[in-house]
């Protein structure tokens, strides 16, 4: 029996990591990848010329004017999409990743206790669009959410609470 479409997954990554949520097409199995990159492009704005499409584990598909078929594409399908250099794309708007780090860190904070920044800075992983930004100044942007105590004798960040009480931000005159 002849498949009339293919469901086909793209998932991004930079490097080995995952850069968001999985894109998911309906296509017909005589698409050819190069109609694919367009598809692509036209969904999420990344230029054809920056896009590498792989099939798990490594095969790289170097033939764009192959169909999905002939590419080993099949139904139900998952093709990797890298960039063709590290960090060259995002695959989300930056809000996702933002708000990947916020849901991240809200649950290592203990609601009780709160929890050392050194352990979250540990702990939490930045994306790789956000990796030149520390979690602490990343943590600062949020005062809404996080309450950073500093200690007075060492003049280090110390704990990390959940702003439970939306405190406002001290002013001084």
């Amino acid at each position: 029996m002849e498949v009339e479409s293919f469901d086909i997954k793209i998932r991004a990554f930079d490097g080995d990591y995952q850069m968001g949520d999985d894109l998911k097409l309906t296509l017909p199995p005589e698409t050819t990848i190069q109609e694919l990159a367009e598809k692509v492009k036209e969904i999420k704005g990344i230029p054809i010329s920056r896009m590498l499409f792989v099939l798990p584990p490594n095969r790289e598909l170097k033939k764009w004017e192959k169909n999905l078929r002939q590419s080993g594409v099949y139904n139900n399908g998952v093709v990797r999409l890298h960039p063709t250099r590290e960090n060259i794309w995002e695959w989300e708007k930056i809000e996702y990743y933002w708000n990947q780090v916020i849901e991240r860190t809200m649950e290592l904070i203990d609601p009780k206790d709160g929890t050392a920044l050194t352990e979250l800075v540990q702990k939490v992983e930045m994306p790789r669009s956000m990796r030149r930004v520390s979690l602490v100044q990343f943590l600062r942007k949020y005062p809404d959410i996080f309450q950073i105590e500093m200690d007075t004798t060492s003049h280090q960040q110390a704990i990390v609470y959940l702003n439970k009480k939306k405190m406002a931000m001290p002013t001084w005159t």
